[in-house]
């Protein structure tokens, strides 16, 4: 079973790609988050829950800036799928590595599972681990996907996502 108590992130394999998934701890503050997501490359972040409940915000608002350290986070534009996946496509950079490019770097949101308790519907799990993965095979470049979720229950939303995941890749092999 896995556990939230665990302090560092976890590396965890799909079905086809060795530590596809980096799962954060819910007790993450979105600076480090923001370092685990930059530092291991990644090209995508999954939010299993609304965005509006971090505290402090771990995406900055429209046309604004969030620094974290040395990262700063750059909104760049949101889209919405189905009233339950919103995209935001924000750019990275790391103040102390000025020789390093700007990175894109899109988050997924996965508001519908707001509540700590309630599990949104197979439909909408599927849907959206359909929609990540098909965004993660045509632009995260072999990266890791760091996942995240607050109200404690981080490592357990994640498992779910990942097992839908490793389902739709058993499924097409």
């Amino acid at each position: 079973m896995l556990q939230d108590s665990i302090e560092l992130p976890l590396r965890i394999n799909s079905f086809l790609q060795r530590d596809l998934f980096l799962v954060t701890p819910s007790c993450l503050q979105p600076g480090d988050i923001w370092m685990a997501a930059v530092g291991c490359d990644s090209r995508g972040l999954l939010i299993l829950h609304g965005a509006s409940a971090c505290t402090p915000p771990l995406l900055p608002s429209p046309h604004s800036i969030l620094s974290f350290g040395s990262y700063r986070i750059q909104f760049r534009s949101s889209q919405t799928s189905h009233q339950q996946h919103v995209t935001h496509t924000l750019l990275a950079t790391v103040s102390s590595q000025p020789e390093t490019k700007p990175r894109h770097v899109t988050v997924h949101e996965f508001p519908a599972w707001r509540s700590s308790a309630a599990l949104p519907s197979v439909s909408k799990m599927v849907t959206l681990a359909m929609e990540v993965r098909q965004w993660w095979i045509l632009y995260g470049q072999g990266k890791p996907l760091v996942l995240h979720s607050s109200y404690g229950a981080s490592r357990r939303r994640a498992a779910l996502f990942i097992s839908v995941w490793n389902l739709l890749e058993r499924l097409e092999h």
